[in-house]
């Protein structure tokens, strides 16, 4: 919950700041003021409701800049543009406040200015590279959206989070709707209290299929993300149309001796990528290790015989030069599931994709189903 200050008056109350009219030229003041956690430029009388939800104050788009936050989420604090927020729920708790739960998109420019509310409110943005966030039970997860087409949900790395898919996005998106969740603990996500497990995951990963995707999507899992995956499709056939696992297991005994043991050059290096967009900042993340160290050893615990539970068309893809899972383990997941092809990258290794393949694969099981 966050606190936010609505009002077309600029003003000192009761200790807190509003603003009216133009944001430009207000930034540098009112950040050094204390009150809100996020300051809005445009209220109600400006934009006019979009919603309405009974017993709650109508819901509105507003923009809002980052420069303004002062104690507010540590999730903006990497974010160098505008932001547009939308709220989903929101009750007030005091004259000209509210407390809402939001959900935000990246923007190249300022979403709302005088002109656009004169004209009818801000134009709603293109489908493609959306930033979001929803609630998932008790996981407030971060994810991005690019393209349009069918449905590609892709799951990433362990410690990684959809950073990791940015140089595959373009080619991807060409032809799917690409959705790239961050998992809980990873990324824009934040933590949650008790362990992380992959069955854990599996189920944020369905939870994001209903309530995001609205239905059944392709799923890619890279490393960590695929046993997430492949947990998910064996829960949920009817919700995976295509599952493509790359670099991943089945079983913690499927990763190669020392593979899940990071030096400390590997863990200084995930220390600042992890904490550059971590809500829960660069000193939460030993604890998310020490969860994830634990699920790597003791975790996952499928069988070959439980790969037959996803009857569903698969990919399995790995580097003839990965050092992190045996090519053995690799085959037995291949001929465990019912429906599977085996691709062989050749000079690749734990960390890599071919993209090509993978559309060919997914467009061409699309057109046979």
């Amino acid at each position: 919950m966050t606190k936010v200050v609505f009002s077309n008056t600029m003003e000192s109350a009761g200790g807190r700041v509003v603003i009216r009219g133009d944001l430009a030229g207000q930034l540098a003041s009112l950040k050094q003021q204390d009150g809100a956690d996020i300051i809005l430029a445009y209220g109600p009388a400006t934009l006019g409701p979009v919603a309405s939800t009974p017993g709650l104050v109508d819901e509105y788009l507003i923009a809002v800049h980052p420069a303004v936050i002062t104690a507010g989420p540590r999730m903006f604090d990497h974010l160098t543009r505008d932001l547009a927020l939308e709220l989903v729920h929101a009750e007030v708790f005091d004259a000209g406040s509210v407390v809402f739960h939001h959900r935000w998109c990246r923007t190249k420019a300022l979403l709302v200015s005088p002109g656009l509310a004169e004209a009818g409110g801000p134009r709603r943005r293109e489908e493609k590279q959306m930033s979001n966030y929803i609630q998932l039970g008790d996981v407030h997860t971060y994810y991005e959206e690019d393209g349009a087409g069918e449905p590609l949900v892709l799951l990433h790395p362990g410690l990684a989070d959809s950073r990791a898919f940015e140089d595959y996005v373009p080619e991807l998106a060409h032809d799917f709707h690409v959705f790239r969740p961050d998992r809980r603990g990873h990324g824009r996500t934040p933590d949650v209290q008790g362990p992380i497990t992959y069955a854990l995951m599996a189920q944020d990963t369905i939870a994001f299929l209903e309530q995001v995707v609205g239905g059944p999507a392709s799923l890619l899992g890279h490393s960590d993300g695929a046993p997430v995956a492949l947990l998910a499709a064996l829960e949920r056939p009817d919700l995976v149309r295509g599952l493509v696992l790359s670099a991943g297991v089945f079983h913690h005994d499927g990763w190669a001796p020392g593979a899940i043991d990071l030096d400390d050059e590997t863990i200084a290096f995930f220390t600042d990528y992890w904490g550059a967009v971590a809500p829960d900042g660069p000193e939460h993340f030993p604890v998310v290790k020490a969860k994830l160290d634990r699920m790597h050893r003791e975790e996952p615990t499928l069988t070959v015989a439980d790969l037959a539970g996803y009857p569903g068309p698969a990919l399995v893809m790995v580097g003839d030069s990965d050092e992190e899972v045996p090519i053995e383990h690799t085959l037995a997941l291949h001929r465990g599931l019912p429906d599977a092809q085996l691709a062989v990258l050749p000079g690749i290794g734990h960390g890599g994709i071919d993209t090509r393949i993978v559309i060919e694969f997914l467009t061409k099981r699309a057109a046979e189903a």
